[in-house]
């Protein structure tokens, strides 16, 4: 093993092989069909508020 300086133990570290893989670009298929269905979830109850003219009441229901 060669001798280590400050530049390759810093490089080694947790943070920076964690911030390396957040910005790398993955192939993995994103789960669109939960984040659409989450926001049709979400927005559900308002819908219904606002169809029976108690858009107030839909909101509230939403939480």
């Amino acid at each position: 093993m060669g001798k280590r300086n400050k530049h390759t133990a810093f490089m080694d570290s947790t943070f920076i092989k964690t911030l390396i893989q957040a910005f790398e670009i993955k192939r993995t298929p994103l789960p669109w069909n939960k984040a659409i269905l989450a926001g049709v979830s979400a927005a559900f109850p308002a819908g219904i508020g606002l169809m029976l003219g108690d858009l107030q009441s839909g909101l509230a229901a939403g939480f």
